[in-house]
């Protein structure tokens, strides 16, 4: 373990498993391998520039503590 949460874990060991032909994963071997436990905390941003974000995708638990759909 690297010193992280449970569920913080469970998520790099995911992530880490994902393949990849780069630095990380394509977003299609992202969802096509959803840990369903994980997906209520998780946040993907597409970085479209680099003074903007797009939101891909808020896990519903993100939802509930922002309190909005971003």
């Amino acid at each position: 373990m690297d010193g992280f949460s449970a569920g913080v874990q469970g998520f790099l060991d995911h992530w880490r498993s994902l393949p990849r032909a780069g630095l990380v994963p394509h977003i299609r071997d992202y969802l096509d391998r959803v840990a369903a436990a994980l997906q209520p905390n998780v946040l993907i941003l597409d970085v479209v520039a680099a003074d903007r974000l797009e939101v891909r995708l808020i896990g519903t638990r993100l939802v509930d503590l922002t309190g909005q759909e971003l």
